[in-house]
């Protein structure tokens, strides 16, 4: 390989490469299927040789990696790692055990303890004689 490369000869070689490149779609019908795989995967490569020469010709280079909370499989290695990190317990030491539950688990207490006032008022009898109503179902009118 020579010690000085012409970029512009190669950009122009590149360019003038490029012109000569059908742009229609119909022109590559006449290609087997096999062969315009082949010919994407041959031009995948040629062009992340040409991305890979852009990076190296901006003075300020890219890190090798970014943290982007937003992206799910960050998120979900961070989740699982903390997870694992944690102790594991056997179920049967947890059967006496409280917790606090997510919300969604609250939402279904609620719509199980409606469902019980609605039938209690159908059949016009309660449960216990002390069971009240949950918290602002009777002014609800549920």
């Amino acid at each position: 390989m020579p010690d000085k490369i012409d970029i512009k000869a190669v950009l122009e070689e590149i360019y003038s490469l490029s012109e000569s490149l059908p742009e229609s779609p119909k022109a590559y019908l006449q290609c087997s299927s096999s062969l315009r795989r082949k010919l994407r995967a041959d031009l995948e490569l040629a062009l992340k040789k040409l991305e890979l020469v852009q990076q190296n010709l901006d003075p300020v280079s890219m890190p090798e990696a970014v943290f982007d909370p937003t992206a799910p499989k960050i998120v979900g290695k961070l989740v699982a790692d903390t997870l694992l990190l944690q102790p594991r317990h056997l179920l049967s030491e947890m059967a006496d055990t409280r917790f606090y539950v997510s919300r969604g688990k609250q939402r279904r207490t609620v719509c199980e303890q409606r469902r019980t006032v609605c039938e209690q008022r159908r059949t016009g009898v309660r449960a216990k004689a002390n069971t009240a109503c949950p918290a602002g179902l009777e002014e609800a009118g549920a």
